[in-house]
């Protein structure tokens, strides 16, 4: 059983995922087929934000049920095709065999186009990755609130659209939109057309920390009279 996907999809999804040993079933980026049943979808998440990636390109048999693929940090951020792997259109791809090795690790090779660039070290997780869908927010046609979000996360997700957009080949930053429906639920996170979204879980913050400084509607103090 061997399957194929995109190594620079990859990375991005890789962007989510947690380190916290306790939660080590988070500790590795989801596999699934996606459900029409073209290609793959990439998911991970920490717990405060979830990450899901469409990789169309995605070939080969998925182990039925999903796979948790882990990988070390430093060798995902080299999973980036060249400039000239984009001109070409030879970009870097995974080719993983999930079964057959002890620990849980998995054989696999990186390959550029139909040039092999040798192996990577991944590991299959055994465990279960909790039904994600179940907290993607669902949008409808209410007005939007404003939320509170850690802004590390949204600096992050900001990250991804940038690479989604080099992924893309675009020009330019590929914008990046969050809608929520109340100012205590998840945000959906969009990057225009990209084949991807994000949510973003909120946090509570007292609203009297986030009206407008009371500075800015001071009134112009009076110049006091010079004694004669």
């Amino acid at each position: 059983m061997t399957f194929t996907i995109s190594a620079d999809l990859f990375r991005i999804a890789y962007k989510c995922v947690s380190t916290e040993e306790t939660r080590y079933y988070l500790n590795g980026v989801y596999v699934q087929r996606a459900i029409d049943g073209a290609g793959a979808l990439l998911v991970s998440t920490d717990g405060h934000r979830l990450l899901c990636v469409r990789d169309e390109s995605a070939t080969g048999d998925i182990p039925e049920g999903g796979v948790i693929v882990s990988a070390v940090p430093a060798q995902v951020r080299s999973f980036k095709t060249s400039k000239e792997g984009d001109k070409s259109g030879n970009r870097l791809r995974l080719t993983i065999t999930p079964d057959g090795l002890p620990n849980g690790a998995m054989s696999c090779e990186l390959n550029e186009g139909e040039r092999p660039l040798g192996s990577v070290y991944l590991r299959a997780i055994d465990g279960t990755f909790p039904d994600w869908r179940r907290v993607v927010p669902v949008i409808n046609d209410e007005p939007q609130q404003t939320g509170n979000f850690n802004a590390a996360y949204v600096s992050d997700f900001a990250d991804v659209g940038v690479e989604l957009s080099k992924w893309a080949g675009g020009a330019r930053v590929t914008p990046m939109t969050m809608l929520c429906q109340r100012a205590d639920a998840p945000a959906l996170v969009r990057w225009d057309a990209a084949p991807a979204f994000g949510v973003l879980m909120p946090l509570r913050v007292n609203a009297d920390e986030i009206a407008m400084p009371a500075w800015m509607s001071a009134k112009k103090q009076k110049k006091a009279k010079e004694p004669t």
